[in-house]
């Protein structure tokens, strides 16, 4: 069976390929209010962090119409409909531009106030769009998460080494792989809460 889930060395371009894109994001919606900051987060913004070669993109939004989803179809994992996307101007706005970038929208995809979009590009995943209330949980929680990770290295190393272990066993299904990484994670994330708390950012 082939692999779905593969962890790749850190690879010096990412951050360059993340700001091109951030650029074609910014250029599609210029003429509308609709972003208050777009970062790089998760493994691929890490330096020398081994990684899934997808990046992750977090795009802030404040005007919470964008994040309506009422009028939709949740998205189903098991049978992976398109979503038509209803309600609010400019939540569809937003649906509709992120596809004429090549994105394939996905709804909540199981977390409250996250919209979720993927690309693919020569039938591989290259990209994740996570739109989210900029200074929100989510947009804190993923901020802080690479922040601490880029200021300790020994924990980035030991990490990208579970996700290396992770990706043998687990590699055939990427629920499976993103629970087992779930430990750690959770860990991580208090040690960096401690860390915020004695001023490390």
């Amino acid at each position: 069976m082939s692999l779905i889930v593969e962890i790749a060395d850190y690879d010096p371009r990412w951050p360059r390929l993340f700001e091109q894109e951030r650029c074609r994001i910014i250029g599609q919606f210029a003429q509308f209010d609709i972003i208050e900051l777009i970062e790089h987060i998760g493994s691929t913004a890490v330096p020398g962090l081994a990684a899934k070669p997808v990046l992750d993109i977090l795009f802030g939004v404040s005007n919470k119409d964008i994040l309506d989803v009422r009028a939709e179809e949740a998205w189903n994992a098991e049978d992976d409909k398109h979503i038509t996307p209803r309600g609010p101007a400019l939540h569809v706005t937003l649906v509709e531009g992120l596809a004429k970038l090549g994105y394939v929208y996905r709804g909540e995809a199981s977390i409250a106030g996250r919209l979720f979009f993927r690309k693919d590009t020569g039938g591989h995943r290259t990209h994740h769009v996570h739109v989210a209330r900029f200074g929100g949980d989510f947009w804190q929680s993923h901020l802080l998460f690479r922040d601490y990770l880029r200021a300790h290295p020994d924990w980035a190393n030991a990490y990208g080494e579970l996700k290396r272990k992770l990706a043998m066993e687990h590699g055939h299904s990427r629920a499976a792989y993103t629970d087992a990484k779930a430990p750690l994670i959770n860990e991580l994330l208090s040690k960096a809460e401690a860390w915020k708390a004695r001023g490390g950012l």
